[in-house]
């Protein structure tokens, strides 16, 4: 029954017994009863009456469904392929695998208590991608994009960002032994450089929204207004193997990677010579070798500076991983979330980060390639095939105990320069004159 309608037998109930006289001797407290229900229903109903839902015009629903428009792919179809991949960043073909990978989470299944039935899984997905999609995405330009309301569209990207990260450690995860073989024989294959199992890289994401935290200053950075630190490790196909965010865009590079579990726990991600490559914003270390970094009004001596060539061309993989998934999902070159001083706000952002990379190297396994106005080109170059290095190498073997922080970098650079760099490259001084370039 309606609180309108209860107010209104109330009200005739306590009316008659007026009328007829009951109003009054042994009956007194039971009129009392109903002069006191009426009342309280007449407050009630007058609070409802002045609520927004009360006020609000009937509820609009467009008639065009956006989302079978879309998904159509037959003759004549609203959209093309590629104007359907810059709309949702993906192909028809992904956006169905990736729907039916979360579409059984318990998030998308209808309340025990009843309710209305959701929309699709696979339309809730599209509404993310698209929000994905744009830098410039919100509530009020989605309700114009889908014909949804605002809430309607927050709740969908809500739920499969959730969903997303159930299985995030299926496509987020360190690479075991075996796959860390074949990375480091494929970067050996390519590059010359033997046992190199992964390339990092740090990277800033721009906050959209001025930060309203009490340390708002702490996001503000030399190259963007307020931002994000992260920290990138990836493989040579361009998969996103780790990654570490969350701390203010004034952070440097190497102290997030000195908080990174993959440095503070080495033994479970390297085997003895095993190691990352990276640029000279980290520090060496036996599994961490970074270009040379010159010092100021000093030049760094031939040896270095061509060791940092060698370097500097698989260190392009990551560069251009990150390019791929801000290309792919501009969200992550301008977040605009309101990072306050609630606890929750930075972990909504980072968790809608999460599903950007989830998503981005799921497309990297199912071979969903980019598109070239995504800005996002590889500037890597091909090289050389070289030779293997011969099984008694000092690289394939442990460093001894206590060795300086920098001792495999330098294991590195001798064995690029000597049996790579100088016969197989350059060959601008015999082998008996290479000491005086090193």
């Amino acid at each position: 029954m309606k609180l309108h309608d209860t107010l209104d037998i109330s009200q005739a109930i306590f009316m008659t017994r007026v009328a007829s006289g009951n109003s009054s001797g042994s009956n007194s407290d039971t009129n009392d009863a109903f002069q006191l229900n009426y009342l309280t229903a007449s407050i009630e109903l007058n609070h409802v009456l002045n609520s927004q839902y009360a006020r609000r015009a009937k509820y609009r629903k467009s008639t065009i469904d956006v989302f079978q428009q879309d998904l159509d792919d037959s003759d004549g179809c609203w959209l093309t392929p590629d104007e359907f991949k810059h709309k949702y960043r993906m192909s028809r073909e992904s956006l169905e695998f990736i729907s039916e990978r979360i579409k059984h989470h318990d998030i998308f299944r209808m309340q025990k208590n009843g309710g209305r039935q959701q929309a699709p899984v696979k339309h809730q997905l599209m509404v993310l991608l698209n929000y994905l999609g744009t830098d410039c995405s919100n509530d009020n330009r989605q309700r114009n994009v889908f014909f949804l309301g605002a809430g309607t569209s927050r709740l969908y990207r809500n739920r499969c960002v959730k969903a997303l990260i159930s299985i995030r450690d299926e496509y987020i995860k360190w690479p075991n032994p075996d796959e860390r073989k074949e990375i480091s024989t494929r970067i050996e294959k390519n590059f010359n450089i033997p046992n190199c199992v992964g390339i990092m890289d740090g990277t800033l994401l721009e906050l959209g929204l001025k930060p309203s935290c009490n340390d708002a200053s702490d996001y503000h950075g030399r190259k963007l207004p307020f931002s994000l630190t992260v920290l990138f490790i990836c493989d040579d196909k361009r998969r996103i193997r780790y990654y570490l965010g969350g701390f203010p865009g004034s952070t440097h590079d190497n102290r997030v990677w000195r908080n990174s579990k993959v440095n503070k726990q080495p033994d479970d991600h390297f085997n003895d010579i095993e190691y990352i490559i990276c640029d000279t914003a980290f520090e060496p270390s036996p599994y961490c070798i970074p270009a040379y970094k010159s010092d100021v009004g000093f030049v760094l001596t031939r040896g270095k500076e061509l060791f940092n060539q060698i370097l500097a061309k698989p260190r392009v993989i990551s560069e251009h991983a990150i390019g791929i998934s801000k290309g792919r999902f501009p969200f992550l070159r301008k977040i605009k979330m309101l990072l306050t001083n609630k606890q929750n706000s930075l972990k909504k952002i980072l968790m809608y980060i999460d599903a950007a990379i989830i998503l981005h190297n799921m497309l990297i396994d199912l071979n969903d390639t980019v598109q070239e106005e995504w800005d996002c080109d590889d500037d890597a170059s091909d090289i050389d095939d070289a030779s293997r290095i011969p099984e008694e190498d000092v690289l394939y073997t442990p460093l001894p105990y206590r060795a300086p922080m920098g001792w495999r970098r330098e294991q590195l650079r001798e064995f690029v320069c000597e049996t790579l760099v100088f016969p197989h490259k350059f060959n601008f001084a015999p082998d008996n004159e290479e000491s005086e370039y090193l």
